[in-house]
Formats: structure tokens, sequence, C-alpha cells
């Protein structure tokens, strides 16, 4: 009681006023400086994602004339692909440039046919399965190379090659054909270049040999000689082939075989580099 008595009697209304103040000058500081402190440490931290996102825009302004060219080199590569690479409404312009490929190495085109379309890749590409069949002399490698480079696409899966005879080639080739699917035809720029000529190296015949039903023919008696005349150094054969026999000289072809010589008995034919003999009755 004595102690709280004293401290009634230090109680000044001086003190009390002073007191007043200092609780209200606290008050005002932690009601005004206090959020514009923490107001300040928010500007602080925005200022310095600023200043981050200004380092990385001066680094892009510093970069954009390579990122241009870098861009336009995109644009001509997606330009030089699209010409190149066939969307599914370039399918007839493509069987055509074959057709036109085939003509203008002067082959037969047996056969030409195309698959319905695989769609892959979440409806992106598509493949379409080609199968041909050509005919033609030795010039086939060439051939196959150029129809190679006319559609960089298509993916061989099966190429044969067979020796036919009479320096004929039969090229069989299977393969897919990579196109893009589109929405629209008009928005597909695939264009097939120009054929030009190129200097070509043909296949040597004798190194496929010759298939053995055009020799059969000869051996097992499906082709007999009746007899042979020489009159005035004239000589001549006849000949028969599962029918009545016709005369024949030096010179003249028969199923492929080509006759290069007739003497007393019998007769000598040319089948491809291949020399058979037939004697009067077989």
């Amino acid at each position: 009681m004595v102690q709280l008595s004293a401290i009634k009697e230090k109680l000044t209304w001086q003190l009390i006023v002073v007191v007043f103040l200092f609780v209200a000058a606290a008050g005002a500081f932690a009601a005004f400086f206090l959020p514009l402190r923490l107001e300040t440490r928010r500007l602080d931290g925005e200022l310095n994602q600023l200043s981050q996102a200004e380092q990385q825009l001066t680094r892009i302004v510093e970069q954009r004339s390579g990122l241009e060219s870098r861009l336009r080199e995109l644009q001509g590569s997606l330009a030089s692909h699209a010409r190149v690479v066939p969307s599914q409404y370039d399918l007839q312009k493509v069987l055509n440039g074959i057709r036109r490929l085939t003509d203008f190495y002067g082959l037969k085109l047996e056969s030409l046919s195309s698959e319905p379309l695989q769609v892959q890749e979440g409806g992106k590409v598509g493949l379409v399965p080609i199968s041909m069949e050509v005919e033609g002399g030795g010039i086939m490698p060439g051939f196959l190379a150029h129809l190679c480079e006319l559609l960089p696409s298509l993916g061989l899966a099966e190429a044969a090659l067979a020796y036919v005879g009479e320096g004929r080639f039969m090229l069989s080739l299977r393969g897919e054909l990579q196109v893009v699917l589109l929405d629209q035809a008009s928005a597909s720029g695939f264009e097939l270049p120009e054929l030009s000529s190129r200097q070509l190296v043909e296949l040597p015949v004798d190194a496929f040999g010759l298939p053995f039903q055009f020799i059969a023919q000869f051996l097992q008696g499906q082709v007999r000689v009746l007899g042979i005349v020489n009159s005035g150094g004239q000589k001549a054969a006849l000949i028969a082939q599962e029918g009545p026999g016709r005369w024949m000289r030096v010179g003249d072809r028969l199923e492929g075989a080509v006759i290069t010589d007739i003497n007393s008995g019998a007769v000598w034919l040319d089948l491809d580099g291949v020399q058979l003999q037939l004697t009067i009755g077989g």
C-alpha cells in the first residue's frame, strides 16, 4: 500500500501527458511507418524483377538480328520442305510424276498402284503404300536414283531387279510415301521439279546371267531344225517351233536368240552371250 501511494504521489499531470504522447507516437509509427516499410520492400522486389526483365530484353534486342536471320532460314527451310513433301491431296500428282519419269527414261510401266492412306502421329502425317513394276534396259539404277531424288519422302521397303532377256530388266518396287495431312488442298505447296538429262551408266547384261526358261525351250526340244540347205553359198535352215517350220538365215532372230552360223549339220545361236547349237532333228 505504501508503494502504491508513493507512485500516486509521483504521478503528475505533466507525466501523464508525456506518457500519452509517447504512446500516441508509438501508435502513429506502427500505423504509418511499418506499412510503408513493407511497401518499400515490395517495391524493391518489383524493381529487382523489372531489372532482370530489362536485362533479358536487352539480350533479346542484342540477339534480334541473329534471331531474325534464323527465322528467315527456318521459313525458307519450311517452304522448301513444303515443295518436296506432298500432302494427301497430291497423290495423283505423285503418280503422274512417276509415269512421266518412266517415259523420260524410255521405260515401260507395267503396273503402278497405291493403297489407302495410313494416318500416323496424331493425324499430322500419313503413309501411302505404293508399288510398281518397270521394264526396260540397263538404265534402271539411274531411273531408281532419279525417282528417289524426285520424291525424297518415298521410303523404299523393297526393290528387286531381274533380268528378263534380250537386254531387258524388270524392276519391282514397293515403298511408302510420307505425306503431310492438310485441311484443304490449297494449303499444299508441293511441286515436282523439272526432269533433266544426266550421265548414266548401264548395267552389264552378262553380270546377271540368263533365265533358264529362255534356254529351256531349246534344250527340251521345243525348237527343232528340220533341214539345212546351201544354195549358191546362201545357207538356210528350216526351223520349227511349236508349229510349221520356216526358213531362216544368219542374222535372223529366234525367240531372242540370233542365228550366228549355219553349217552342214547344225545351227549356231547367240542368246545374250550364251552359245547354243541345234542339230538337225534336235
